[in-house]
């Protein structure tokens, strides 16, 4: 919840920040995901490419849909 909240703020500052829990394939696919929704409130320059990115590495099939389903989101 914190990561979706930190997009929600609009911070500059939180987007390099929500870009690496995206890209930690070591964290929980839930942190990662809640990471990815805050990378699509705060629609940062780098959130379309880290999204991309990790897209491929979450775990299961419903989490690579949500991240997939958050890219159309950013447009």
């Amino acid at each position: 919840a914190a990561a979706r909240a930190l997009g929600r703020l609009h911070s500059e500052r939180a987007g390099p920040l929500l870009e690496a829990l995206v890209a930690d394939a070591s964290l929980e696919e839930e942190i990662r995901l809640d990471a990815a929704e805050g990378l699509v409130f705060l629609r940062g320059a780098g959130a379309r490419a880290a999204l991309t990115a990790a897209a491929d590495s979450i775990p299961s099939t419903e989490g690579r849909d949500e991240v997939r389903s958050l890219l159309e989101e950013l447009g």
